[in-house]
């Protein structure tokens, strides 16, 4: 079977399937194009915000968000790792996004205190980005 973007009847496959398949190859497209700008032009600081954005956003889509906070299963390695850091210069990033009001972090759990400021620090921009309080 070719791209599931090239997907239409004659696969056999069931029309919703295909177009869950459709939208899932665009979000993996829309995952890779972020993940290359976070690596190649944001500084550490706009990276960890566009991350936790981009993670609010995809789960809320999916029904995985309570106002602000989302479920942040990761450790400081995995970030560290994702984000292209260390983890000392993670952690520090995280500590100021603290200190600077933008986030709360606790046991799993990651809340967007103030979201909108934290996506013009970070350059996050999306048409599906939405914030209800």
């Amino acid at each position: 079977m070719g791209d599931a973007t090239d997907l239409d009847g004659s696969t056999g496959l069931d029309a919703g399937l295909a177009a869950l398949l459709r939208q899932s190859a665009r979000e993996d497209r829309r995952w890779a194009s972020h993940q290359i700008l976070r690596l190649g032009r944001l500084t550490a600081l706009e990276r960890v915000g566009h991350l936790l954005l981009d993670l609010h956003e995809r789960a809320g889509r999916g029904g995985l968000t309570a106002g602000a906070t989302i479920l942040l299963p990761l450790t400081q390695a995995m970030l560290s790792d994702v984000l292209g850091l260390s983890i000392p210069h993670t952690e520090r990033v995280l500590q100021q996004l603290r200190r600077d009001g933008l986030i709360a972090l606790r046991l799993g759990y990651v809340t967007l205190l103030d979201p909108e400021r934290l996506a013009a620090t970070s350059h996050f921009t999306s048409a599906h980005f939405t914030f209800a309080r």
